[in-house]
Parts: C-alpha cells; sequence; structure tokens
C-alpha cells in the first residue's frame, strides 16, 4: 500500500494557523456535557454558544442522482415503511437502515422514522431495547435531506402518529429477499424486485382506498448499492450524520493525537496526509463466515497484528491509531508495536478531564463511532476482510482515493489509502452491499 504523500508546502502555514487556534480552544473548557442519564440526547445538550468544534460536520447534499431517482419515483401515500429495528453495531445498523430508505423510496412509499437496537445494558434495562435515531445519529439531518430529495416521501415520527391520520387496513410483514431469489453474491435483484412487489402489494390491499403499514425486515448487504448511479451510491450515505457530540469527540481525538506527536497536521482535510496509521484489530471469529484458509488465518491476532506492523515499519510509520473490541489484544499490540518503535493510541489514551468523562457517559457502541470518524482521516488504514467496520470504513475513504480499482488485489480490498486483508473477491457481499 502506497500511503498519501505530504502536505503541499503552499498549505503549510494555513494548517499551523488552525492547529495553534485548535490548541488554545483545547486550553478552554469546552461548553458541552452529556447527561449521563439521557447519553444520546443531542437536542437538550447542544450549546446556543461558542459550539464546539466538530471537523465531520458537513453541509447538505448535493446529488443530482439523488433528485432524479426521486423525481423518478411514484409516491403512493396508501402505504407506510416501518423498518425493522436495526440491531448489530455501527456498520449493521448504518447499512440496515439506508437499504430500508432505499426501498421505500423505490417503491414510493411513506416512512416512519427507522429506530436502532440497543446492544448494551446502559441503564440495566435498556438492552435489547428499541430507541431512537439519535442513538447514533442525527435525525434532522435526515429529515432534512430526505425532504429535499423527495419531497413527496412523508416521513412520520412514529406509526402511533400514522394510525392516528390513516384509516388504516392493517399491518403486514414482508422480507425481501422473499419476492426474489438473491443472486450468487446475497444480493437482491432490484429489477425483479420492484415488478415482483407490485403484484405482491396488490394482493395485499383489495381495497385501494385504505391504508396499509408494512414492517420490513432486517435486509443486511442485501441490497445492490452499485446497481443505482455511481454518485447515488457515494452520496446516500450521508443522510445519516453522525450525531455531533460524537463528531466532537472525533475531533477532540485528533486534535490530542496532534498536540501527543507534537506534529502539526490539518486534521480537515478528508484524509490527513503523512499524520498516522488507523488499524481495526478484528479476532473474534465467525466460523461461518470464513471461505478460505488465508482469511481463517487472519483472525489470529500474531498474524492480523504481524501484518499491519510490517505494513507500519514498511511506510516508516511511527503513529498507530488502534480500535478493537478486545482489551487483551490492544494490550498485546501496544507491547509489539513499542518494540519496534511505534507508538500506539486509543481514544482513550488521548482524551482527558470533560472530554473522557464525556466518552464514559456513552455506551460501547456510542464510543465506537468516534473510532469509525477518527479512522476515516488516518493517513493509511489496515483492516481484515471478515470486519464489516473494516470494509465500511476502506469504502468511504476510496472516495478519496487516486486509484479506482480496489477489488482485483493483492489483497481483498487494495487501494492507495486502505488495504483490507484477505483473498480477493472472497467476501463479495461487503463490497457489493455496503453504503459507502
Amino acid at each position: 500500500m502506497v500511503l498519501p504523500t505530504g502536505v503541499n508546502g503552499r498549505y503549510a502555514s494555513t494548517a499551523i494557523f488552525i492547529l495553534a487556534v485548535l490548541w488554545i480552544w483545547v486550553a478552554l473548557d469546552r461548553p458541552y456535557s452529556i447527561p449521563s442519564h439521557i447519553s444520546w440526547d443531542i437536542y437538550s445538550n447542544r450549546p446556543t454558544t461558542s459550539p464546539s468544534l466538530n471537523v465531520f460536520e458537513y453541509p447538505p447534499i448535493r446529488s443530482a442522482a439523488f433528485q432524479e431517482i426521486c423525481a423518478n419515483a411514484t409516491f403512493d401515500s396508501s402505504v407506510t415503511f416501518v423498518c425493522d429495528d436495526a440491531p448489530g453495531d455501527v456498520t449493521e445498523v448504518r447499512n440496515s437502515i439506508l437499504s430500508c430508505v432505499r426501498y421505500a423510496m423505490k417503491v414510493g412509499a411513506d416512512l416512519v422514522m427507522p429506530r436502532i437496537t440497543m446492544r448494551e445494558d446502559y441503564s440495566r434495562e435498556k438492552k435489547g431495547n428499541s430507541t431512537s435515531l439519535d442513538y447514533m445519529f442525527d435525525p434532522g439531518y435526515f429529515v432534512q435531506s430526505l425532504d429535499h430529495f423527495c419531497p413527496d416521501m412523508r416521513i412520520y415520527e412514529s406509526e402511533a402518529e400514522v394510525l392516528r391520520q390513516k384509516d388504516v387496513l392493517g399491518r403486514i410483514s414482508l422480507v425481501p429477499g422473499s419476492l426474489v431469489k438473491p443472486d450468487a453474491h446475497g444480493q437482491i435483484p432490484q429489477d425483479e424486485w420492484k415488478s415482483a412487489f407490485d403484484s405482491w402489494l396488490a394482493k395485499q390491499i383489495p381495497d385501494s382506498g385504505r391504508h396499509i403499514i408494512m414492517e420490513l425486515a432486517h435486509s443486511f448487504l442485501q441490497y445492490p448499492v452499485w446497481g443505482d448511479d455511481a454518485d447515488f451510491a457515494v452520496s446516500f450515505g450521508k443522510i445519516l450524520k453522525f450525531r455531533y457530540d460524537i463528531g466532537t469527540l472525533a475531533t477532540m481525538t485528533l486534535v490530542k493525537l496532534s498536540s501527543t506527536l507534537q506534529t502539526p497536521f490539518d486534521i480537515g482535510y478528508p484524509i490527513i496526509p503523512e499524520s498516522f496509521l488507523g488499524v481495526h484489530l478484528s479476532t473474534q471469529m465467525d466460523p461461518t463466515d470464513v471461505t478460505s484458509k488465508v482469511d481463517q488465518a487472519n483472525y489470529q491476532y500474531l498474524i492480523q497484528s504481524q501484518l499491519y506492523l510490517d505494513q507500519a515499519v514498511s511506510s516508516n510509520i511511527t503513529a498507530i491509531y488502534t480500535s478493537s473490541d478486545s482489551t487483551e489484544d490492544l494490550s498485546a499490540f501496544h507491547k509489539d508495536a513499542e518494540a519496534l518503535g511505534i507508538s500506539v493510541f486509543t481514544k482513550f489514551d488521548l482524551l482527558k478531564g470533560q472530554d473522557r468523562a464525556t466518552l464514559l457517559d456513552l455506551t460501547l457502541d456510542q464510543q465506537k463511532l468516534v473510532d469509525f470518524l477518527v479512522l476515516y482521516k488516518a493517513s493509511g488504514f489496515l483492516g481484515v476482510s471478515q470486519s464489516s467496520l473494516a470494509w465500511n470504513v476502506a469504502l468511504h475513504r476510496h472516495k478519496f482515493a487516486q486509484q479506482v480499482i480496489y477489488l482485483d488485489g493483492p489483497e481483498a480490498f487494495s487501494d492507495d489509502l486502505s488495504q483490507v486483508y484477505g483473498r480477493p473477491k472472497s467476501h463479495t457481499k461487503f463490497s457489493a452491499g455496503m453504503w459507502p
């Protein structure tokens, strides 16, 4: 993997000025604090003055392809989709919600605000419970984006709101893959699916004057992302903007990393040149998802860590930002890297004081969002092919890569910004069915 080249000299003065401002800001008390009893409430706590710095904020989406897809859809207010509560980690939740919304756009249905299933017992009573979209994402931006591109799609706050306003015939469930057989990669052919859906729906609603609520089952990695226009595929995922406070913590993590390394770098760049290597350690084995001996070997910490450290040494990298679900792996990686003169950092190493307290008030899944964003901006990124997080990060980063081809080897994913180690073509479900 060839890591990005250095920063152009004409940006040096700008970068130094920005970093100086950031360091001054860090010395002051940040004006945000998330209540411990409602750690995902981003609105009651957002400051009205001196907003916290968040380099992950972005303006409204601009996409002609997005506009065209909605303009060509025929919306039918008699059908409202309810997305099955999205379970899993951030990559599963994000991809499942996006696919559900895309199905609603395809058939012209209204939509109930998606919800998320909590995986952790944060308050000793929440585990497995459904919670709102703002557990991970910015619901206001989500609604505004769909209102802009699909003004004929009505978005309801809840199913109860639909029942209050519509004469509802009933509630039915639909598994997207039940109408059309998935292809060899696990994706559902959409040209066939739309006509099959129309025929199926006509049988479900004999009385065309009544309204129906349709629960769409979880369909992780089944929608063929690249079957749409490429501009749409790379833009659509932006409707799920990460919470503002998460972006602030990720920004502060980058600022602290820069100051710790005593290396000024411009955190405003999508990919920060010559800064740090990002890696995701993923050693939790899933025997049902191993397609080759190479992939099976990569589950092992000794092999996986050696791949990462060899790349760091060959690229003259001296700083690695690491994410992992295993504290044991993190501890071992720290020691192995230190023996090679490489410093390893995590968000917990870098965030101090109020920032650290804010981080610890979050659930584990919310804390992982910080890693997700920091890894986006690393000079280079490394992961393994059994990890959905590694694929999601690499696919997002590819939008900024110079190398167009990324699935022809030498690894499962290879471009000038990222490597996902594994046998090429061995995990096509990720490359074909994950929104970047």
